[in-house]
């Protein structure tokens, strides 16, 4: 029933950079901070091939253009195993420590970076905050990125597509703090079923999904949004208890 990359031990804040699970069966990746997410994408992706991006997201996620540390002497996450990855650093300017590189809010930027262009079409959905990516790239709103799952699903053979979904995208907090819906069950729950028929057809070659509970409003609300969204899936990480 999956492998835990990263056994499930706590229910805290992910901030930038905690991590506290990180579970895979297959080629799909779960995860509380979104941060492993170009790591797993790089776990899957033959870079001689063409692929197609979809980061639904409230956030973009793309913070850090033109700085680009993973392009200098630090270790790039396709190099990089999973704890070295994690552990890349840059020395903070402001304070003199080290500061994590691939956080929640780079990680694009650093597949943009070091893909090579490898990405055809490239869909940031649902998101509002947070600086785009400094590339070309399509727009939509959550129900639009449901109508492009629908075409993704009935496709057979084509470019593959990296599905990247945060459960804030469903319900987020906004600037102020509240806690807002910005879809149904429902609306989780068919996107779950056609993130897994396009999977199971070939057309999604790898889909990563990150709980962000800071970003949703709790864990409990989390992972009730995973439970939806993984609702036609026979495998899914039970996080019904931490491991010792």
């Amino acid at each position: 029933m999956g492998d835990w990359l990263i056994p499930f031990r706590l229910r805290g804040p992910s901030l930038a950079v905690n991590v506290h699970f990180l579970w895979r069966t297959d080629r799909l990746y779960v995860m509380d901070n979104h941060r492993c997410a170009l790591w797993c994408w790089w776990q899957q992706l033959d870079t001689a091939k063409r692929w197609n991006f979809l980061h639904a997201d409230y956030h973009y996620d793309a913070q850090w253009a033109g700085f680009a540390p993973w392009n200098t002497e630090y270790q790039p996450a396709h190099q990089a195993n999973l704890t070295e990855y994690l552990a890349a650093t840059v020395p903070d300017d402001a304070a003199g420590d080290p500061m994590e590189i691939y956080r929640w809010d780079t990680f694009v930027t650093a597949f943009i970076d070091l893909s090579g262009g490898v990405c055809d079409r490239f869909v940031m959905a649902g998101a509002v905050q947070g600086a785009p990516p400094h590339r070309a790239f399509e727009e939509l709103d959550v129900r639009q990125s449901v109508a492009l799952l629908e075409e993704i699903a009935t496709r057979r053979g084509g470019t593959p597509w990296i599905v990247d979904v945060d459960l804030d995208v469903f319900s987020c907090r906004d600037h102020s703090g509240r806690v807002k819906t910005r879809a149904h069950a429902a609306t989780v729950r068919k996107a779950g079923s056609l993130i897994r028929r396009g999977y199971e057809s070939g057309s999604i070659g790898v889909v990563t999904v990150a709980l962000s509970p800071d970003n949703t409003g709790s864990w409990e609300r989390s992972e009730r949004l995973l439970s939806e969204l993984l609702t036609d899936w026979p495998d899914r990480p039970d996080l019904s208890a931490p491991r010792p």
